[in-house]
């Protein structure tokens, strides 16, 4: 069933890939921004870093700059192929991309400093399972920031009615599954999966972006 869930969403947003970043900065540009400077903040020149559903780089190549090493990973062999192309056309060599499910790794116990986790929670198959393989790859004490769409929170009658509008098109698979989480949910599973809440904001009104820095806690 998982497996079946992964292929269909790597097919889906390889589909997506070629017009990915003229879509989404065009409509949520701020909120991208505004991922890329709480990271910036949060992080240090010497940390090991990974992020998590990377799509086309957007976060990564902004915040690479910033940090001693970055590995990125998505499922989308598309979008990673166009990750690696604009970090060559930057000359970034402090980071490396890879085509992989964030639910299954393959790196050691405690590798990393910090994980970047944005839009990615609601939209795999068992986020309860990737935050526990985020759990099992941080460092004690180490880093979660992470950004979450929350199509469960309150938005206006415009907004809500798309939302709802994408159930019909889930069932029908014409779009992957997406949870309709609310901040509460995210709040929830981030202590259930053994995090600490450090900092939360809202980084896009409706559908509610919701950021949250957590800790690994043992």
């Amino acid at each position: 069933m998982k497996s079946n869930f992964v292929e269909k969403n790597r097919k889906f947003w390889n589909r997506r890939a070629a017009g990915y970043d003229r879509q989404v900065l065009k409509l949520y540009g701020k909120a991208y921004a505004l991922s890329i400077e709480k990271a910036v903040e949060a992080l240090t020149p010497t940390e090991h870093v990974l992020e998590i559903g990377c799509g086309t780089g957007i976060v990564t190549l902004d915040v690479a700059p910033h940090v001693g090493h970055l590995v990125a990973v998505d499922v989308a062999s598309e979008m990673v192929r166009l990750a690696e192309e604009k970090a060559a056309a930057r000359d970034l060599r402090n980071c490396e991309f890879h085509v992989a499910d964030g639910e299954s790794l393959e790196f050691a116990d405690s590798a990393f400093d910090a994980v970047l986790l944005f839009n990615t929670l609601h939209a795999v198959a068992d986020p309860q399972a990737l935050l526990c393989e985020i759990h099992r790859v941080l460092k004690p004490g180490g880093k979660l920031l992470c950004a979450t769409d929350c199509y469960g929170d309150p938005a206006p009658f415009g907004t809500a009615l798309r939302l709802r509008l994408f159930k019909p098109l889930i069932r029908l698979r014409i779009l992957p599954h997406f949870f309709y989480f609310t901040r509460d949910d995210i709040d929830r599973l981030l202590v259930k999966n053994g995090f600490s809440l450090r900092t939360c904001d809202i980084l896009h009104p409706a559908p509610v972006n919701y950021y949250v820095q957590a800790e690994k806690i043992d």
